[in-house]
């Protein structure tokens, strides 16, 4: 499965860009009528978080990008923007749990074909289409999550696990000392953890998912 992540673009991985007023660097998210980018501005120092799909507005295709910070969440288009500003200049900022995000969603050279799907370079999202920026941008956020991915500032309360295997091989009998049980204990012990912890945030995302649909589909209908 594709990773909503969109990896922070660097020097040495991503393309410079520099059109109108915007000077940067990004990372390919889809060749439209115009090629999109994500968005990093030279000179930025806050930390990289932003997710991102492709979704469909009732009419385009656009790259819907959400971050915590601002300047993060637009998309950067080559062709056909207004103003000497390539940045999409459709935009809104919403709460979930308790922090703001800021989310853009209709970038300038989308298109309506069906093909989209053949140059996207992230998740093509297809089940809602609806030009309703903080609606579509909690789903985002909500497919983030069920992947197992987390929002900025909160750790997995997974255990971290360093296992430094027994060596135990098939050619007599294995060394069943107390420090060899100690180590099996030890790391199946952090294994059911791990799992329980796992099974506790997926429901939690699930359900949360479950009611942010709902809503939408209320909301619709």
């Amino acid at each position: 499965m594709a990773s909503y992540l969109i990896p922070e673009p660097t020097a040495e991985t991503s393309k410079v860009l520099a059109l109108g007023t915007r000077t940067g660097l990004g990372n390919l998210l889809i060749s439209q009528n115009a090629e999109q980018y994500s968005f990093k501005p030279d000179g930025s120092t806050e930390e990289w978080w932003a997710i991102g799909m492709i979704a469909h507005d009732g009419n385009y295709w656009h790259p819907l990008i959400v971050s915590n910070t601002k300047k993060y969440s637009y998309s950067f288009s080559t062709k056909y923007y207004p103003n000497n500003d390539p940045l999409s200049n459709n935009t809104a900022s919403f709460e979930y749990e308790g922090k703001i995000y800021h989310a853009s969603f209709g970038a300038f050279g989308s298109t309506g074909s069906s093909s989209v799907t053949t140059s996207a370079k992230i998740p093509v999202y297809t089940a809602t289409k609806s030009t309703n920026i903080e609606e579509m941008a909690k789903i985002l956020i909500g497919l983030h999550l069920a992947e197992g991915g987390t929002l900025p500032g909160k750790k997995s309360a997974f255990e971290p696990m360093e296992y430094e295997t027994i060596g135990w091989k098939n050619d007599g009998q294995p060394d069943i000392s107390a420090e060899n049980l100690g180590k099996m204990d030890e790391t199946i012990g952090k294994l059911c953890t791990n799992l329980n912890v796992a099974h506790e945030e997926l429901e939690a995302d699930i359900q949360e998912l479950a009611e942010t649909i709902g809503a939408i589909t209320t909301t619709q209908f």
